[in-house]
């Protein structure tokens, strides 16, 4: 709702900077757990992510470990909108990778990942 349809607004899974969920052009940061992303999290190296969301819960793991589990206390923030893949800008030039990426719609509400 900003005048520009390719603006992005809305919920963001910030990874590795925040290591939370970012409200943008809204409340900005909503929920972080720094500390244990930064357990887990690999500098310079192949992190695997899983980011579950369903209705107003959104669930984000890092490298089997869960590191978010929120729910959105206003549930009319929710939109049904397409997602982005972003790196943001830097002064220094930067390079991000994906592989194995998969969507699902409608999946199962259980965690794939998680190591038990």
């Amino acid at each position: 709702d900003r005048g520009d349809k390719f603006t992005y607004a809305g919920h963001l899974v910030m990874y590795p900077s925040g290591y939370g969920f970012y409200d943008l052009y809204g409340r900005n940061s909503i929920h972080q757990n720094a500390p244990a992303a930064q357990k887990v999290g690999k500098q310079h190296d192949w992190n695997k992510m899983e980011i579950l969301a369903q209705g107003n819960r959104i669930r984000f793991v890092l490298n089997g470990t869960l590191i978010s589990d929120w729910r959105e206390p206003e549930p009319d923030r929710i939109k049904e909108a397409p997602i982005g893949l972003q790196l943001h800008s830097n002064a220094v030039p930067q390079e991000i990778q994906w592989k194995g990426l998969e969507l699902e719609t409608f999946p199962e509400d259980k965690l794939l990942t998680v190591k038990e």
